[in-house]
């Protein structure tokens, strides 16, 4: 019920809807899971929501959509085992075992890893912060280039009150991904909750010159 009071209050905030279809999915709510994943695809620039609507509309049967989105997720992020192994398994599924084979390797290369970070947000979902915070560490150590890792982990860090850690976590994120505005809008926030009020302005600041719609940027800066 919060996630949905969040979402109705800041209709434009993509964590949130991700954060909701996540929960709808575990009360097998797939439609609506669907639906929300989608919004929040549509208003970020991550990989995340994008895979996690491929898998559930995977489930919902509607390989040919799931297929579209995983491919879109890897068009996103292509270092991404959970989406190469989904696409993957929807490829073996349809009869079509030469694509699955261009699929697996990809990710069965990154599968200790895509195994530690389904687990690690799978329990950030739940609120198991801790839990999701030894995952992500586990799944940095086996990718250290993956951008979303260190978001995951730093949004952990942020839940549990260690914002000193998490501040580290988005500060890596913007390193790999310095144009990707959403890791400064994260990393902005939480310095601003430390009360580095000038580094936060700054990286509030070049979110909104990247991508200017972005409303999360807007409203931590008014």
């Amino acid at each position: 019920a919060s996630r949905r009071r969040a979402v109705a209050l800041l209709p434009a905030y993509a964590e949130g809807w991700w954060q909701l279809g996540s929960i709808l999915v575990d009360q097998h709510q797939l439609e609506e899971a669907a639906k929300a994943f989608q919004r929040s695809a549509q208003l970020s620039e991550d990989a995340r929501p994008l895979s996690d609507l491929a898998a559930t509309l995977a489930l919902l049967g509607r390989r040919d959509q799931a297929i579209r989105q995983y491919q879109r997720a890897l068009d996103v992020e292509p270092r991404s085992g959970v989406s190469w192994i989904g696409l993957g398994r929807l490829y073996e599924e349809q009869g079509h075992p030469g694509e699955a084979q261009d699929c697996y390797p990809t990710g069965l290369a990154r599968g200790r890893n895509a195994e530690a970070a389904v687990l690690a947000r799978f329990c950030q979902s739940r609120g198991w912060f801790e839990a999701a915070t030894t995952n992500y560490v586990r799944a940095i150590g086996l990718d250290p280039r993956d951008r979303l890792l260190y978001i995951g982990a730093g949004q952990c860090y942020e839940a549990l009150g260690r914002l000193d850690q998490a501040a580290i976590q988005f500060s890596h994120a913007v390193e790999l991904a310095p144009d990707w505005a959403q890791g400064r809008v994260l990393y902005g926030t939480v310095l601003g909750e430390q009360g580095h009020l000038t580094e936060a302005t700054e990286q509030l600041q070049q979110a909104v010159r990247l991508m200017p719609t972005l409303p999360e940027a807007r409203l931590n800066l008014g």
